[in-house]
């Protein structure tokens, strides 16, 4: 049965010419288990078509740096939920560190957070979810998923007029209930004229300035 193959893209930094190119490329095809390595200097980007069970990640990674050149990575710091004690701490790095991808892990007990150093592009927040998940912990909301979250909602706000004549449907139906038929077209005539895309947009501005983790 044929082995199974897996591709990634390794972010290269350090690359400035055709001769880098060729020295990054040719270390990578020298590795066993690699089938190909294709280097491109305007993206900064090696892709790498390889054998997981003979070549790790990692040691794609490790050959770039040895010829020279550096693999960029990104750090995540990951809030740990139901950590009590340092068999935890171990259990938690452990499995983090198992991950394809991750370079580094510090987790410390005290904070009940875990640092991690990863390679983007190999892998992300879903994997490292899922890695700690599988431990029996949990990885609670970051800063950085909450936000996102808020650009979604804000995006949804600006594109749909109609989540925010919802306020005046209501203080119609409210209005009608009590009898006073009046004040419904005020309350209309008013939701109508604070609905402009510049007003939206100010509101979203203002909802990102005063967000917070």
């Amino acid at each position: 049965m044929s082995e199974e193959r897996q591709s990634i893209t390794l972010p290269i930094r350090g690359m400035t010419c055709a001769s880098c190119v060729s020295h990054v490329q040719r270390a990578l095809n020298k590795m066993d288990g690699v089938d190909e390595a294709v280097v491109n200097l305007a993206t900064e980007q090696a892709t790498v078509r390889f054998v997981p069970a003979l070549v790790s990640p990692e040691a794609l990674g490790q050959t770039v740096r040895d010829a020279g050149y550096e693999v960029a990575t990104e750090k995540l710091s990951l809030p740990i939920a139901g950590m009590t004690c340092a068999s935890c701490v171990a259990h938690v790095e452990k499995a983090l560190s198992a991950v394809p991808g991750v370079v580094g892990v510090t987790v410390n007990l005290a904070t009940e957070k875990a640092v991690v150093e990863y390679i983007p592009g190999v892998t992300g927040l879903p994997d490292l979810r899922l890695a700690v998940a599988k431990a029996g912990y949990e990885v609670l909301p970051t800063c950085r998923s909450r936000f996102g979250q808020h650009r979604r909602t804000s995006k949804a706000l600006r594109s749909s007029p109609a989540l925010l004549t919802a306020g005046w449907c209501t203080a119609r139906h409210s209005s009608q209930a009590s009898g006073r038929a009046g004040s419904v077209h005020h309350n209309t005539a008013h939701w109508q004229r604070l609905w402009s895309p510049r007003r939206a947009a100010s509101s979203v501005g203002t909802a990102k300035v005063h967000g917070s983790c």
